[in-house]
């Protein structure tokens, strides 16, 4: 940019130019992710695994991250930020912003996870004999209730031995019974494993 001046009687002083450089586009390219992609925690602290964005205009780059939308505490972006969502067991979703240096701001990221601090309880009815008890047939029915959130293993230990039922390892588990509390319908199987391959049924 030049400018120059004149007097009344046409006079013309001496120019003067400035260079300045224009940034009116927000930071590109930024993401963001809690404990690496995991669904649950057992903890309410976090860690957020940041990429910065790419397109970080003149000046660097700020983050702001928290548990409402709109945060405002803003600090130079790295890659790894620790963070601590609010108590109580629920979907956590946290919120991050990026922000150059002439205040231009992205879009607001969110992320969610599941806290999960409640310890599983497993529950026997009547129907099983009592522990140490004798029984004159070598095979009984009962019902074990299961009340978990997020299961991720569930094992019978017999006579010394190990037999794992519900683990990674089980990729599909299906009753086909139409149990409304899991969501079920006439046309729709819930797989309870932890892969989730849910399944429309036809016919």
């Amino acid at each position: 940019m030049q400018f120059r001046v004149r007097d009344t009687v046409g006079n013309l002083g001496t120019g003067a130019s400035t260079t300045y450089l224009y940034d009116g586009l927000a930071p590109s390219g930024g993401s963001f992710m809690i404990n690496t992609g995991a669904l649950y925690t057992n903890k309410t602290g976090v860690l957020l695994s940041v990429t910065c964005p790419t397109d970080t205009g003149i000046g660097g780059v700020q983050i702001a991250y928290g548990n409402t939308s709109a945060p405002t505490n803003r600090t130079t972006c790295t890659g790894n930020i620790s963070h601590t969502t609010t108590v109580g067991d629920a979907l956590k979703t946290i919120y991050v912003r990026f922000r150059d240096a002439f205040t231009n701001t992205t879009s607001e990221l969110t992320k969610t996870i599941t806290l999960d601090t409640t310890l599983p309880t497993l529950t026997f009815t009547e129907s099983t004999p009592a522990s140490g008890a004798f029984v004159g047939n070598p095979s009984s029915i009962g019902q074990l209730d299961i009340t978990e959130l997020n299961l991720g293993q569930f094992t019978r230990y017999q006579s010394g031995k190990v037999y794992p039922i519900y683990d990674s390892g089980l990729v599909l588990m299906m009753n086909f019974d139409n149990i409304s509390a899991l969501g079920e319908t006439t046309g729709f199987a819930k797989d309870v494993s932890q892969y989730a391959n849910t399944g429309t049924i036809y016919g």
